[in-house]
């Protein structure tokens, strides 16, 4: 997949490592979330200006036919871990219809638990933890994603603009439980998303 600005200068290039992955996480009397994992793992490589970045990386899309005010849960959390031959994607749902899904390499796992410091993965007796966490974000959408474009925040409705998130990126090191021994090292960008 390729992507380019020439404007901002700015271009990208990832190639697929593991295939993707689609899930419809909610469909109910024609309203509906659709989540494609187009990418859990790739090489990335982005050319911005002079610079040239390369590294693993992960693309997603989310389809909703849903009115965001309307979504069956009041909290979300959402992950994904990169190593260099593994990918871990993970969704958690708390509200009125509860979710818990993790990916592991295109495998789809349900029997987890999710915090902001681990997911653990019962079925194959694996734990990923998040340590030495550095935050990129936190507060209400209104002071963080919104608060240079206060001519857009007319748009939405306040219980919207008060969202509280917290994005970080976290060392990740993969644990075998069985064993008690780590499998794999790498990073992890995960964040918690909580409607007021």
């Amino acid at each position: 997949m390729k992507w380019q600005n020439p404007a901002l200068k700015i271009a990208g290039e990832w190639n697929s490592l593991h295939p993707s992955v689609e899930e419809k996480l909610l469909e109910d009397d024609g309203e509906f979330i659709k989540w494609s994992c187009l990418q859990p793992l790739s090489e990335v490589k982005v050319q911005l200006g002079e610079s040239l970045i390369e590294g693993l990386g992960y693309t997603e899309r989310l389809d909703l036919e849903i009115n965001p005010q309307n979504l069956p849960f009041d909290t979300l959390r959402w992950g994904r871990f990169s190593a260099k031959d593994t990918s871990i994607v993970w969704i958690e749902w708390r509200g009125e219809i509860p979710l818990k899904l993790v990916y592991v390499n295109g495998v789809k796992y349900e029997n987890v638990d999710i915090s902001d410091e681990s997911i653990q993965i019962y079925d194959v007796h694996l734990e990923l933890k998040l340590t030495e966490s550095l935050e990129f974000r936190k507060g209400s959408l209104l002071d963080t994603v919104f608060k240079n474009l206060q001519w857009l925040v007319k748009r939405f409705p306040l219980k919207m603009l008060s969202i509280f998130e917290c994005k970080w990126c976290s060392k990740g090191v993969l644990v075998d439980k069985q064993e008690e021994k780590s499998v794999k090292s790498g990073w992890s960008i995960h964040e918690i998303v909580v409607w007021k």
